[in-house]
């Protein structure tokens, strides 16, 4: 009796093994389809930006005027003020993070926002509601898929022009590989509060204020011209903990001079930032996408 009770136990623990491995298998084969489907999408992007190269390369060469006015800016307020370094940033470590800060934010064009208010006023969101994927996460692939190249084609300009302008500055690999984290993060935390912009094209048709908001907030929280570490002390931590300074100039800030205190604190700001407005995209699509139906588009 005990040895058939056994034996039922273990053909019964067999089956449910081989039962959940087979859910396990149809599982990552569906998570597998998926992650390939919005990657196809992101090569597509990244593609037809490549395609107009040339076009690219010449509004990334833009950036060599902004870091030579930034480089004689930079000298001329530290000669003033007799001071070769502050908060322990000298001339040349400013000039480096404003250049990568400059390149991350300009490989954002065209905005999430600006290419999601065209396609509501358009209509073509209408059609794109009932195709197999999720509206947001393909307008997410998109977005990586035109930024790949637009950042290098950046950098790549940024790096001679600096070089030429303030020389070179001493950076760690830890900085580079953590900070291309923090940049993953950024664009991630870029590409959420550009998609709630542009789904309020819903309700008011067109979102250019809130964008033209969101682009003066980059310019004076986001370190696109003043670093915030040469904020005062008090300002500098308000400064942080806003979301236009995780989008991009914490990157550039932990690449060229690292400091772990910073990178887990930037890192934690991000992921809170991110979660709250991953959550607010998708309530305000939810809810936009009810009056398109409501409506007829």
């Amino acid at each position: 009796m005990i040895r058939r009770w056994r034996k039922s136990l273990r053909l019964f623990i067999v089956k449910k093994m081989s039962s959940l491995a087979t859910t396990n298998d149809s599982l990552g084969n569906v998570l597998a389809k998926k992650t390939g489907k919005y990657l196809a999408m992101a090569k597509v992007a990244a593609a037809d930006r490549i395609t107009y190269f040339l076009n690219i390369f010449a509004r990334s060469a833009t950036i060599i005027v902004r870091i030579w006015i930034f480089t004689q800016l930079y000298e001329v307020t530290y000669q003033a003020a007799g001071v070769e370094q502050v908060n322990g940033l000298a001339v040349p470590v400013i000039i480096w993070i404003l250049m990568l800060t400059q390149s991350f934010g300009a490989a954002s064009r065209p905005t999430a926002a600006f290419v999601i208010s065209e396609e509501v006023k358009s209509g073509a969101l209408t059609y794109q509601l009932g195709r197999p994927y999720s509206y947001l996460l393909f307008q997410y692939a998109s977005h990586l898929g035109r930024y790949v190249p637009n950042t290098l084609s950046s950098i790549a300009i940024g790096i001679v022009a600096t070089l030429l302008l303030v020389g070179t500055v001493s950076v760690s690999w830890q900085g580079l590989v953590l900070g291309l984290i923090l940049l993953v993060f950024g664009i991630t935390l870029d590409f959420l509060m550009n998609a709630c912009m542009g789904l309020a094209a819903l309700w008011v048709e067109d979102a250019t204020p809130f964008q033209w908001i969101y682009q003066k907030a980059q310019m004076a929280f986001g370190g696109m011209v003043f670093p915030i570490a040469l904020f005062p002390e008090k300002f500098r931590a308000v400064a942080e903990l806003l979301p236009f300074s995780q989008c991009f100039y914490s990157a550039a800030r932990i690449m060229v001079k690292f400091d772990a205190a910073l990178f887990g604190r930037f890192i934690l700001i991000q992921m809170v930032w991110v979660l709250v407005l991953g959550l607010m995209a998708v309530l305000i699509f939810k809810r936009g996408t009810r009056n398109v139906s409501i409506n007829g588009g």
